[in-house]
Order: structure tokens, then C-alpha cells, then sequence
């Protein structure tokens, strides 16, 4: 996202871009009364006791206070992109159906595809469903998903390919590009964080590097059956590729580099990018079951709170406020004008004065804080 890089992919897009959600991958409607948990003081952080606060997870709001903002300022895309990284790439999978609906991307024929880099989804299924997460945020009703599969994830029993293959579905025109390394480090200990709960801290033993790709080849697999997926695997434990000025030249498994896939994704051309889609020769098996040595888990609900990396400085235009027909409503507070973000004012490079048509290309931008 640098455009100070000559060969930059995104130079010549209207770029809007999302700051980090507030710990609740962007889709959280939620208030949480005030507790003390006992762990703040087993790891150190007697700052944390006696606050006696309670916590707001704003990350639907704010999220939608940006997409109203984009949709009215550019309501007539010719290409839209909608991406992020780490658990803006979960995000960006959690809002595609709404994206992609709210634009009309299928009876306006708009190119839209969704760019994840560095965060497919591999849950411990066999002991926490990845619903159970969106739920405890507050969004399984908010993001899109069908009835059936609202009440699936209501009742904390859907799998990530379960949730945002029924999102897919919704726009079945849609291009996706999954970029990650086989063996993911902060992937695996996200998946050791749902698994043991943060009495495991610090995850000396995560999932093997082989059983995590393992699993992330099923779920892409499975997206593959009915949808235009590329992915583009590395081999390394890297967390992240797009935010690096050297993106471009990251290497698959395939010998492709990232910059020549990305140029072939992006175009206007209806042909399929030669990334790799395919398996190597030997697959790893995917864990669907209990390891032999399952550590207990100690606490209800994990709750996971990334760690802050690098993201590009933007200049910060004023953000609309006017009304939007743009639904769902919150659990929360949904007033019919745009609700202000409470972490960071979306930001995006284009003049907030441009008029309500471009010709231009537009990426909406979910990050990672």
C-alpha cells in the first residue's frame, strides 16, 4: 500500500482504508459489563485491576460508518476490491457478501474480488467452532449471512468454511486471492489462543507447521469447488506479505513470484492467473480430530488481541455523516445517521469532494492494528 513504490499495484486506486476494529475482527456489536479475569495478574498486568470498566466492541460500527462513506462517494466502481491482512483478512471475508450486495457487483457486472493475505481460518473445529467467535463479538446476524447459517452461528456450531462459503455464495462472480505461508507462525498460535485459552500463554508447542497446512489446504479446497480461488503459498512462517516495500518479489511454491500474480489477478482480463492452485506432491492430511496430546483448556471464551505491526500513514479527509439505506442493525446502538468510529476515523486518499461516479478502480481496505 506504499505508493511511494514505483511498481505499486494499488498507486492508481481510490484507496479507503479501515483502521484496526476494536479486538473484534470488525464485525463485534457488543457491550461487556465490567470483570476482573485472573489471569491479568498470573501474567503481570496489575494495570488492568481495579478499572472496574466495562468494554465496548464497536468494530460493526465502525465499520459500517466507512462503507456508508465509500458507497456514497463511490457508488459506480468499474473494479472493486475488497482486502486485508491478519484478522482484516477475515474481515474482508466476513464483509464480502455485504460488500458485494450493497455495490450490486453481480446485475452491474462490477469486477470485484477479495484480496486475504495471511489469514484463512484454521480453527480447532474439533473442540471450539470458529462461530463461536463471531458470536461472542454479537455478529453472527450482522455481516450477511443467510437465516440458516445466522442460526448455526448463533449456536456456536459453524466452521469458517461453513460461514464464508455461504457468503461466497452470495456472489458467485467474485474472485478471491489467498496469500499465505504454509506454515504461518502467528496463524498457529491464534489456533493454540482458541484451543487453550490464554492460560496457555505463551504457546511454547503449536500446531505442527505440517497439520496447519494441512487444514488451510481442505478449507481452500473447498472454496475451489465452486469459486475463482487462487491462493498463493509460501514456504516460510512469515505473518503478512502485503504491508512489506519487497511484496512483490515473495516467491510461492511454484517458483511464481507475488508481483506477477497480482498484476495477472488484477486485470481486466477474464483469464485465470497461473498461481498455484494446485497441491504440491505430497499433501499434508488435514487434522480433523483431536491430537494425540490435547492440552485442557482453562478459560470459556478466548479473546484474542493482535499485536500492533506497521501500517502506511494516510491523510485523514472528514468523514460523512449523513444517513445511508445501507443495512443490517445493530445489537447495539444503529441510528439512522452514520455512527462515529470509536477507534479511528476511516481515512481514505481520495478527495471526500469527488463526484458520485469514477471510472477509477476502488480497494476497500481492511487492516490489521
Amino acid at each position: 500500500m506504499n505508493r511511494s513504490l514505483t511498481d505499486g499495484h494499488f498507486n492508481d486506486y481510490n484507496i479507503v482504508y479501515l483502521p484496526y476494529c476494536t479486538g473484534d475482527l470488525f464485525v463485534g456489536d457488543k457491550y461487556l459489563e465490567a470483570s476482573e479475569s485472573v489471569y491479568s495478574q498470573a501474567l503481570g498486568n496489575k494495570q488492568c485491576l481495579g478499572q472496574d470498566k466495562g468494554m465496548y466492541m464497536n468494530g460493526y460500527n465502525n465499520t459500517m460508518a466507512v462503507l456508508k462513506w465509500a458507497l456514497q462517494n463511490y457508488p459506480e466502481p468499474e473494479h472493486l476490491v475488497l482486502g486485508g491482512y491478519s484478522a482484516g483478512s477475515l474481515a474482508a471475508q466476513m464483509w464480502s457478501a455485504f460488500v458485494a450486495k450493497e455495490w450490486g457487483v453481480e446485475s452491474k457486472s462490477t469486477k470485484f474480488q477479495v484480496l486475504a493475505d495471511s489469514y484463512v481460518g484454521v480453527f480447532p473445529e474439533y473442540k471450539v467452532a470458529a462461530g463461536s467467535l463471531i458470536n461472542y463479538y454479537g455478529g453472527c446476524g450482522l455481516v450477511g449471512f443467510p437465516d440458516a447459517m445466522v442460526a448455526q452461528c448463533e449456536a456456536e456450531t459453524a466452521t469458517a468454511a461453513e460461514m464464508v462459503s455461504s457468503l461466497m455464495e452470495q456472489a458467485p462472480s467474485g474472485e478471491w486471492l489467498f496469500v499465505d505461508s504454509i506454515a504461518d507462525k502467528t496463524q498457529r498460535k491464534f489456533y493454540q489462543l482458541v484451543l487453550l485459552g490464554i492460560a496457555g500463554y505463551p504457546f511454547t508447542t503449536l500446531l505442527p507447521a505440517d497439520e496447519f497446512y494441512g487444514n488451510m489446504t481442505v478449507i481452500l479446497d473447498t472454496y475451489s469447488a465452486f469459486m475463482n480461488v487462487t491462493r498463493f503459498n509460501i514456504d516460510s512462517e512469515q505473518h503478512v506479505w502485503l504491508t512489506g516495500n519487497d511484496y512483490a518479489s515473495a516467491v510461492d511454491l511454484e517458483g511464481e513470484m507475488l508481483g506477477d500474480v497480482l498484476t495477472s489477478w488484477l486485470s481486466d482480463s477474464a483469464s485465470t492467473p497461473t498461481s498455484t492452485t494446485a497441491t504440491p506432491t505430497s499433501t499434508p492430511e488435514a487434522t480433523t480430530s483431536a491430537p494425540t496430546t490435547t492440552p485442557e483448556s482453562t478459560t470459556a471464551t478466548p479473546i484474542s488481541t493482535p499485536e500492533a505491526t506497521k501500517s502506511p500513514p494516510i491523510a485523514t479527509p472528514a468523514a460523512t455523516t449523513s444517513s445511508s439505506t445501507l443495512a443490517p442493525n445493530g445489537t447495539t446502538d444503529s441510528p439512522t445517521s452514520i455512527p462515529e468510529a470509536t477507534t479511528a476515523t476511516p481515512v481514505s486518499t481520495a478527495d471526500a469532494s469527488s463526484s458520485t461516479t469514477t471510472p477509477e478502480p476502488t480497494i476497500g481496505i481492511f487492516t490489521y492494528c
